[in-house]
């Protein structure tokens, strides 16, 4: 969502503190709230620590200069859109700013006309941006649950399979299933339901590791991506969030069979028991309808 204009904030960088006072007197004017700092570090202070939509600097500042404070920016807020002032009538300064990610560059003297158009252009960008990446999180974010999707999970599966056969790789995948979920519906209704898979995706992508890629694969299906990680390592890991989901506490969980909620598990590997990601998840399908039939509240592995 955009911020209304007069919430905007442009951080003003100079080390003359007469330029920065009247630039800031400029934005001011167009209705914008201004923060300044005195030198690149000090900007970067300030950008680690308070909201800014855009950042103004000059280019000729003692130690880091105005170009090198584009390239760090760039770095830390790639979204954040920055507008370097040049005193030189030099193309050649513009462009190596632009080149280093500035988003446009105005000439001294400044003035209020050509200011208000790079800043407006500037915020423009930054909410397209913004939206873009909104889009961007909606299309592979579950509604749910706060996994990843089903789209993302397919996309991801093939990429990574391909990747584990390029470097030569172990690559596993776990395919997780509530027990029981139905009956657990038909005593606290769906929107209860909805709460205990809220509450399961928060663990699961609490307790993976950073590399994992956890997603709700369909109802109360889950399913968890493993790089660099063989048969064993997976089936300990995959136990151990079952064990954890069983040792957690659901509101209504006493109607179940077992007085808890649990879920089976399957585990597959690649390249140990399939050649593409297709095969992969039907082996670690077939590995959890496995974990079903074997009483629930376990973890197979598939053993073709």
């Amino acid at each position: 969502m955009t911020q209304p204009e007069n919430k905007r904030r442009i951080l003003i960088v100079d080390d003359e503190e007469q330029t920065r006072s009247l630039l800031a007197d400029m934005v001011a004017t167009l209705g914008f709230e201004t923060g300044q700092a005195a030198d690149s570090q000090a900007a970067i202070s300030a950008l680690r620590h308070e909201p800014y939509d855009v950042v103004l600097t000059d280019i000729l500042m003692p130690g880091m200069d105005g170009v090198e404070l584009v390239r760090e920016v760039k770095t830390m807020k790639p979204d954040m859109p920055v507008i370097v002032i040049t005193g030189y009538s030099s193309v050649q300064t513009a462009v190596e700013s632009i080149r280093a990610g500035a988003f446009d560059y105005v000439e001294k003297p400044v003035s209020l006309e050509a200011l208000q158009v790079r800043i407006r252009r500037a915020i423009e960008f930054a909410d397209l941006a913004a939206s873009s990446a909104e889009y961007q999180r909606r299309a592979t974010v579950d509604a749910l649950t706060g996994l990843y999707n089903f789209g993302y999970f397919q996309e991801h599966i093939e990429r990574d399979v391909e990747r584990a056969r390029r470097y030569k790789y172990p690559l596993s995948l776990l395919m997780i299933d509530m027990d029981h979920l139905k009956i657990y519906n038909d005593a606290h209704g769906h929107t209860a339901g909805n709460r205990v898979l809220i509450q399961l995706g928060e663990l699961l992508r609490m307790h993976i590791r950073k590399a994992d890629v956890a997603c709700r694969f369909g109802g109360e299906e889950f399913a968890i991506i493993l790089p660099h990680t063989g048969k064993k390592d997976a089936y300990l890991l995959c136990d151990r969030l079952r064990i954890l989901i069983e040792k957690t506490r659901f509101d209504g969980e006493e109607v179940l069979p077992s007085g808890k909620l649990t879920v089976s598990s399957g585990v597959a590997t690649f390249p140990d028991d399939a050649e593409s990601a297709e095969d992969l998840v039907d082996r670690a399908d077939q590995a959890l309808y496995a974990a079903k039939r074997n009483g629930r509240n376990l973890v197979e592995m598939y053993n073709g």
